[in-house]
């Protein structure tokens, strides 16, 4: 049974804050996202990666809902209203590696960066197809999907400079 105490996890410097189990697992690449696991047999591996996308129009506080409508994924999945102007579009896949079969559970968030950019945290919870009736398992899926719902992003404000008119 998964611990209910839960840290911090402080992603990247804070640029999204959210809970997991005490007892799980950190791990982060050196250019990109983070793993979180206990470390068990058949425990589901939570994964984050951010995303950052610029618009050529000023995006605004409901454009996190819009945005995650465009999505190829929208259609099967379930769109949320979070607090602070943020949205959360959830679903899940079946996949293969190799000769398992497994399920993949994902909750995109997206977050408004003024002026005109919107983040995606890309959590994805991946377990062997079928362990959701596991007890280990359904308790960690419950934590997981109760804890990300609650991440909360960094306050910034993206500025990207023209390089050209920088090497003039």
């Amino acid at each position: 049974m998964v611990s209910t105490n839960l840290k911090l996890i402080t992603y990247r410097g804070g640029l999204v804050k959210f809970r997991v189990p005490i007892t799980w697992i950190e791990e982060y690449e050196s250019a990109g996202g983070g793993t979180f696991y206990e470390n068990i047999p058949n425990s589901g591996t939570l994964r984050l990666n951010v995303l950052t996308f610029e618009n050529t129009s000023e995006y605004n506080d409901k454009s996190t809902i819009d945005f995650l409508a465009k999505s190829t994924y929208a259609k099967r999945g379930v769109i949320t209203s979070l607090q602070k102007g943020n949205a959360m579009l959830t679903y899940n896949e079946d996949s293969m590696e190799g000769t398992e079969r497994l399920r993949i559970y994902y909750w995109q968030i997206a977050n408004y960066v003024p002026p005109k950019h919107i983040r995606i945290a890309v959590f994805s919870y991946t377990i062997l197809a079928g362990q959701e009736s596991d007890p280990l398992v359904a308790n960690e899926l419950k934590v997981v999907g109760e804890q990300i719902p609650k991440a909360t992003f960094a306050l910034i404000t993206l500025h990207f400079q023209n390089r050209d008119a920088d090497s003039r």
